[in-house]
């Protein structure tokens, strides 16, 4: 992250700056961070975090602005900003609307291209400029005393929420997202509500249901912003030979529908198989991966079957070579559950397929050594 400064009401602001190395943005990204401003303090790591999303949103191509809003008006992060609301909203929100048309500026961006990613406070102030962004996203945001209008840019054409279903800090629970989403609902805005079981204010926290929250938010942010505001760097040139043709950069991105299968055990009497096994069988419930590939080919990211069955999902994508198309290998696990996939981009088509072995203590109980066929398929909106 770099360090730069704007200028808003006649005074410097101080911000951290990201984007990706050597091409042009994608689009702008200014994130508006919560009460607890960028530190890392024993409400959470909420720096770190912040700073993760920024980094992750540069990977992908965007240019990413986190300006110091507090700073604005010389206010400290911590409690004490709830006190302040009333008399320095205004100033926070012109420090992050004069941030958006510096980074545009700076990043030489299409203004239409811009996105805003709000947490708590920050996730507040972002939906009261909503007119300035073609897409948002806001974490655990109050409504506090209102979202305000569109105003007269209009409104953005797609708004993602993510707030835990356990939020418990005060002025900020679940029915926060429920009336922001019945508000943009009604201007005509398109808005998608993400509820997390069992997740608190912040996603802080080692638990299953907060650990869950943190890396599957964060897979749909980013496949969020990925859809909705990018602008294509690169656009694909049609293949001339497309039976031959493999994916050049293969990637496991955003949301993919997972569906396993498996055989019932085969026994052999001298080279026979005896009996008539049954094929196919359904293995897992239908599961959702939410992953994010980097430029190296590593993937992260988790396989969620129902709440509080989860695995985490690592791997490597591996190019095409010669007539081979390209492929994937992850490992799954979770609640000491150990899984390998092995799987193959099938040319032509937006499908993986291939092979899972269970290692390890499979969540339904099947045999160690149990394999079968997977199939991955993305979710498209």
């Amino acid at each position: 992250m770099n360090h730069i400064t704007f200028t808003s009401r006649g005074k410097p602001v101080a911000a951290e700056m990201a984007g990706p190395a050597g091409t042009p943005a994608r689009g702008l990204v200014v994130i508006a961070y919560g009460s607890d401003g960028l530190t890392d303090n024993l409400s959470g790591p909420w720096a770190s975090m912040i700073r993760g999303h920024a980094e992750a949103l540069a990977a992908k191509g965007f240019s990413v602005l986190v300006p110091d809003f507090l700073a604005a008006t010389g206010t400290a992060p911590g409690p004490g900003v709830f006190e302040r609301i009333a008399g320095c909203r205004d100033a926070w929100q012109a420090a992050i609307s004069d941030a958006i048309d510096h980074g545009v500026a700076l990043s030489k961006v299409d203004p239409g291209a811009v996105g805003l990613l709000g947490f708590s406070l920050g996730g507040h102030l972002a939906l009261r400029l909503r007119g300035k962004a073609k897409a948002l996203v806001e974490f655990f945001a109050p409504v506090l005393d209102g979202i305000g209008g569109p105003g007269p840019a209009g409104h953005p054409a797609q708004v993602q929420i993510h707030h835990g279903k356990a939020d418990a800090l005060p002025g900020t629970g679940f029915a926060n997202a429920e009336a922001i989403e019945q508000t943009l609902r009604s201007e005509g805005v398109a808005t998608e509500l993400l509820a997390y079981p069992g997740a608190g204010h912040g996603f802080i926290g080692s638990d299953l249901s907060n650990q869950s929250a943190r890396d599957l938010s964060k897979a749909r942010m980013l496949a969020f912003f990925e859809a909705h505001l990018a602008v294509a760097a690169n656009p694909p040139t049609p293949s001339t030979s497309p039976k031959e043709s493999h994916p050049m950069n293969p990637t496991l991105n955003g949301q993919w529908a997972y569906r396993s299968f498996r055989h019932e055990p085969i026994v052999l009497k001298d080279g026979q198989v005896q009996g008539q096994p049954d094929l196919a069988i359904p293995w897992s419930p239908p599961g959702v991966l939410v992953a994010q590939t980097d430029s190296a080919g590593q993937v992260t990211g988790s396989l969620t079957f129902a709440p509080g069955a989860v695995l985490k999902v690592t791997g490597k994508i591996h190019a095409a070579a010669g007539k081979m198309p390209a492929s994937v290998e992850l490992i799954g696990e979770g609640q000491s559950s150990v899984n390998r996939i092995k799987g193959y981009f099938v040319p032509g088509s937006d499908h993986v397929v291939g092979t899972i072995l269970c290692t390890a203590n499979d969540l339904l109980k099947q045999p160690n050594g149990t394999l079968g066929p997977f199939v991955l398929f993305p979710i498209k909106a």
